[in-house]
């Protein structure tokens, strides 16, 4: 059960390398909104939250095969994920990993 959700996200991300492997599980995913560093706008992303790794992407307009585009991967090691205050946009929240660091809103 677990290979056929890991073999339908590989579909789903375009073939992404790795996705598939019997020591991955999927945790959680869903949407998600990206708050814009430079301007206060919020962005529509998904996020597929492994036992190893975060995958941050960006949806496609597509009805069939690819419909992500991963963006940032980010390894699960040395992740810290930090509540923010923010008055305009409330349950915010920033993951921060080697890779990169995502302010999120739930």
């Amino acid at each position: 059960e677990n290979l056929k959700k890991l073999m339908e996200i590989y579909e789903m991300l375009g073939g992404e390398e790795d996705i598939v492997n019997p020591s991955n599980e999927l945790i959680k995913e869903g949407q998600i909104l990206k708050l814009a560093a430079r301007n206060t706008s919020s962005m529509e992303r998904y996020l597929f939250l492994f036992n190893n790794m975060l995958l941050y992407c960006v949806p496609k307009f597509s009805l069939v095969g690819q419909r992500f585009t991963v963006r940032t991967r980010v390894g699960v090691q040395g992740m810290k994920v930090l509540e923010t205050s923010n008055e305009d946009y409330p349950h915010t929240f920033q993951v921060s990993g080697k890779e990169r660091t995502l302010e999120l809103q739930a």
